[in-house]
């Protein structure tokens, strides 16, 4: 028999799940976690509630119709607020104790708001935040927040009453979905009323705004044979994805960043050096600036279709252009700066100055150009130090280009460009790479090479899928380490970044440090 073993706080979850469902003899499919991975006590004694009074098997079997939907975590915690209400009904005459423990979870919830990321913020859903507010606000006896009537209409319907039977929950969480989603999960499994094509660019383009937050994580615990069918196509899953077609997958890269920068061979060596342990089921992309053109795009079958790849690069050359606009606006701003910069850098690293040296008619022999004295007659074949100056220091920059940065591109491009023209008037070598995940591939893009003094190349930043810093971090310490034995330099790796983490395939846990997911 296998045996799974969990962490400190995994077994938190699981006894007061067990506790409250008066049950040790079974493995709960869901767990309830705070971002920031302490466990959600108080719906992990829902769920037990949940376990005690319905068949977890056919509640179980009711989430699973939607778990390829892209709104899957959205509709899993709307539910999950109605069958709290269920359930508080159910258990309140026996429990005395419970409105404390709700008003109690109810406080946690306002306490709970500002210690999100900020993509932790963008990944969240407005709705599901709106009714845990509303909620909160009826639990506490606060005044209810400012809300649509539709919503208002929505959190009455999420008052799942106490009286249901297990076919009456199960009924009122398909209309629930039916009302507000348009999406029967019964009958018509594949239908659901989604904006695409132009209206949902331009509801991305012109009426987009800042989405707002939730505070816990409905985790499911899948089974080996469920969780190695789990895949995700596109970023607006938010869950994890193992691949399907390794090839399909470095072919629409390809097609979005144009060829790597160094040979498959040479790719391969890195991968083997880096891709492993927790980071094992990766794989990397080093890419130019350039990318990929819109017809190699079109004509690769990654993109779906040549409209599709058609659309990409128009959203892309948007950005660039609204990055330039947003530039030339600023112009006179970003120029000071750039003066200010260059000329305090210039003061801080003076002393990492080594001259350079020069061919003279005396000093230190060359060896390699002994030659030259008695065939041309040239008495320049020695070296003595020069008057010229150069910095024993390279500054290598990393922008993070995840979708949390999507708001902001505008003014990581400037600052990118302000950054990297400062040192460069200063004569210090500069790079500048952003980096970013997609389907599996952590991909880092070189937007400015250190030989090249040019930073127009940085206006090209967008922003656009996952981030696994820890494995770009990494791969930038390799390429640093490798520079050093060619080019002896003391490097300074400056990284913008919201330090929030978050990527699409799991990490390659051991079975000891997984427990369960």
């Amino acid at each position: 028999m296998i045996k799974r073993h969990y962490t400190g706080k995994t077994r938190r979850s699981l006894n007061m799940i067990w506790n409250a469902a008066g049950s040790y003899d079974f493995e709960p499919p869901f767990q309830a976690f705070f971002p920031n991975g302490e466990p959600d006590l108080y719906y992990d004694m829902v769920i037990g509630f949940t376990a005690k009074w319905f068949s977890m098997d056919k509640i179980t079997a009711f989430f699973d119709r939607f778990q390829a939907k892209p709104k899957r975590d959205e509709y899993d915690a709307l539910l999950w607020l109605g069958i709290e209400h269920c359930v508080y009904e159910k258990e309140k005459p026996e429990r005395p104790i419970l409105p404390s423990l709700r008003k109690q979870r109810a406080q946690k919830f306002y306490s709970s708001m500002g210690m999100l990321s900020r993509q932790q913020m963008m990944l969240m859903s407005t709705p599901v935040y709106t009714q845990k507010e509303y909620r909160a606000a009826e639990v506490l006896g606060k005044k209810a927040p400012s809300v649509s009537p539709r919503e208002k209409e929505m959190a009455e319907s999420l008052r799942f009453p106490g009286t249901l039977d297990e076919d009456g929950l199960l009924d009122a969480m398909r209309n629930f979905l039916i009302k507000y989603f348009r999406y029967d999960c019964v009958l018509h499994p594949a239908y659901e009323k989604e904006t695409t094509g132009i209206t949902k660019a331009f509801y991305e383009k012109v009426l987009r705004r800042e989405q707002k937050r939730t505070d816990s994580l409905f985790i499911r615990n899948m089974s080996p044979d469920q969780e190695s069918k789990a895949h995700l196509l596109d970023h607006s899953g938010q869950r994890a994805r193992r691949s399907q077609d390794p090839e399909k997958d470095e072919a629409y890269i390809r097609s979005i960043f144009g060829a790597p920068l160094y040979s498959q061979k040479e790719m391969r060596i890195l991968e083997n050096d880096l891709c492993k342990g927790k980071d094992a089921d990766c794989r990397l992309y080093l890419a130019g600036a350039g990318g990929a053109s819109r017809e190699s795009a079109d004509a690769s079958g990654a993109s779906g279709s040549s409209s599709r790849g058609e659309r990409l690069f128009r959203e892309i050359r948007a950005q660039q252009s609204e990055n330039h606009a947003w530039f030339q606006k600023n112009i006179f701003a970003i120029q000071e700066n750039i003066r200010k910069l260059s000329s305090e850098t210039d003061t801080i690293f003076s002393s990492f100055k080594r001259q350079l040296p020069e061919r003279a008619k005396s000093g230190k022999l060359i060896s390699s150009r002994t030659y030259r004295l008695p065939v041309l007659h040239d008495p320049s074949v020695f070296e003595k130090p020069g008057t010229d100056s150069e910095f024993e220091i390279q500054i290598d920059l990393l922008l993070d280009a995840s979708m949390s940065r999507m708001k902001t591109q505008e003014t990581i491009a400037a600052q990118a460009y302000i950054i990297a023209k400062s040192f460069a008037k200063a004569h210090i070598p500069v790079r500048v790479l952003s980096f970013r995940s997609l389907r599996g591939y952590t991909v880092l893009q070189e937007l400015k090479a250190s030989d090249s003094r040019d930073c127009e190349g940085l206006l090209n930043y967008f922003s656009g899928g996952w981030n696994r810093d820890s494995l770009a971090l990494r791969t930038v310490g390799h390429l640093i380490l490798d520079e050093e034995k060619q080019v002896p330099r003391q490097h300074i790796l400056l990284v913008l970044t919201d330090a929030s983490p978050n990527d699409s395939t799991p990490l390659n846990l051991s079975e000891e440090d997984a427990g369960t997911r």
